[in-house]
């Protein structure tokens, strides 16, 4: 159906852009540590 074919793309884009969120979070994240271990 036409619902199904709207739905899919947009459930895989939400998720692809929480997934890239994430990543990017704990790389600051693990960046921030780094850095206070640093000091």
């Amino acid at each position: 159906s036409v619902e199904f074919g709207i739905k899919v793309p947009l459930i895989n884009q939400a998720y692809l852009n929480s997934a890239g969120a994430d990543v990017s979070y704990r790389r600051l994240y693990t960046f921030y540590i780094n850095y206070i271990m640093g000091f």
